[in-house]
């Protein structure tokens, strides 16, 4: 099994302001599930205390979900920063329009993946340091956050490939 055990797990309503969550700063597993209405963006912004960011996104108006660093370590310059897009519908279910994502992070890449097999979005980061916190917000109106972070069972190996 790829999932250790929970290292963090949050219920949250997203406004405006920011929701500012710890999370461990590790090689991890997270599980999102968000729920939106048809005119909102949600934004997730992982951080450390270094200035070093991403940012993932999903805009339910054009259902999109984009993958931005416009940080990611100071050392590389200014045309490593990238934008990464990719079209993954609103699922329906419970009168709510949901999207799930899983989300794998070890220390120089993340990558995102849409739960239902849509979409996947790769992104080399290079922070100083892991990020510890993700700072959660909205463009317009609330979104439902739930999200769990998990540390990668110790049988598994993301990257570098290893022996056992």
């Amino acid at each position: 099994a790829l999932y250790g055990n929970v290292l963090t797990q949050t219920k949250t309503t997203l406004k405006s302001q920011a929701t500012n969550i710890a999370i461990a700063p590790q090689n991890s597993v997270y599980n999102i599930d968000l729920q939106l209405n048809k005119q909102n963006t949600a934004h997730l912004v992982f951080a450390n205390n270094q200035g070093d960011s991403i940012t993932i996104s999903y805009n339910a108006k054009t259902q999109e979900l984009s993958f931005v660093r416009p940080q990611s370590n100071p050392v590389f310059s200014g045309d490593f920063a990238a934008t990464c897009v990719a079209k993954v519908p609103l699922r329906k279910g419970d009168n709510a329009k949901k999207i799930s994502l899983t989300l794998f992070q070890d220390n120089l890449s993340m990558e995102v993946f849409d739960s239902e097999g849509r979409a996947c979005i790769t992104n080399l980061v290079f922070p100083v340091s892991p990020y510890n916190q993700i700072k959660a917000y909205t463009n317009n109106g609330t979104a439902k956050l739930t999200l769990k972070q998990y540390s990668i069972a110790k049988n598994c190996y993301l990257y570098p490939l290893q022996s056992k």
